[in-house]
This record gives structure tokens, sequence and C-alpha cells, in this order.
């Protein structure tokens, strides 16, 4: 068996070529109004795209601006919530870290339960940076009674009903 091989004559057709038609050079005055309207709507975009630059800039700043005062606020309610049990609300950053994100709630707000929790959990490992003192009783280790202050020399002097 032997194989032939056959060859398909490939047809090329030739498109003629379209006359061209000499085109006329515009006048020099219509040439730079071209020249000048492409340049004005050129320059415009320019000026166009700059503005929008500002712009960016203008709201990237501001946002920046807002952010760090909305972390600010939350930081400053973060520790006024500590601070009902603790005697500086501020221990409770300095202590368990100046990460804010965990007494967040999903919705940016400040979470008071786990502000609380921190709080107690930190006031169990420091009871000295409680609120509230440990030490009740006085020196006598008994309770201390709300005694009346004495009267003062100068009261006692002054106060007297002339006779």
């Amino acid at each position: 068996m032997s194989r032939e091989e056959t060859t398909v004559p490939e047809e090329t057709t030739e498109i003629p070529a379209e006359p061209e038609a000499p085109e006329e050079a515009p006048p020099a005055a219509e040439a730079a109004e071209v020249e000048q309207d492409g340049d004005q709507e050129g320059g415009k975009a320019n000026r166009e795209a700059a503005r929008y630059r500002t712009q960016l800039r203008e709201t990237r700043t501001q946002l920046e601006q807002a952010t760090g005062r909305l972390a600010a606020m939350q930081r400053a309610e973060v520790e006024r919530l500590a601070g009902q049990g603790l005697a500086r609300g501020a221990d409770l950053m300095v202590y368990r870290g100046e990460d804010i994100a965990g007494y967040l709630s999903e919705d940016g707000t400040v979470n008071a339960e786990a502000v609380q929790a921190a709080v107690a959990e930190l006031v169990k490992e420091r009871a000295y940076l409680s609120s509230k003192p440990r030490f009740q009783g006085g020196a006598d280790q008994g309770p201390r009674r709300s005694v009346k202050a004495p009267p003062s020399r100068m009261g006692a002097i002054f106060d007297r009903k002339p006779s």
C-alpha cells in the first residue's frame, strides 16, 4: 500500500487596491483650531482629573481623621467602663494590652460585658487595682465605726453664745 500525496493548489485572490485620493491639507488656521480643540479637551480632562485626585486626597485625609477620632472615643469609653471597677480605667489597657478590638462588638460599639469580664479577671489577678478598698477595718482589727469629728477649738471660741 502506497500512499499518494495530493496537493491542492491554493487559490489566491488579490484585492485590487483602491486608488487613494490625495487628501487636501487643511489650511493652517483650521489645523491650529483642531490642535487647540484637542488641547482644550485634553487640558480640560487633565484639570478635571487633577480636581478628582485632589478631592480623593482630601477625602482620604478626612477619613483618616474620623477613624482616629472614633478610635480615641472607643478607647475612652472602654476606660470609662473599666473605671467602674478599677481605680484607674486606663489600667485595663496597661495590663491587658493596647488592643481595643477585643472589647468591641461586631458593629463597632463598645461591648460593656466584655469590658466588665476583663475588669473582673484583672481584679482577681491584681486586687490592688480595684476601685474598692480591700481592708475595711480599723487599726484595732475591728470594723470602723462612723465617728463624729470632735468640734474644733476655733468653733468652740466663735460659736459661743454671748452671755
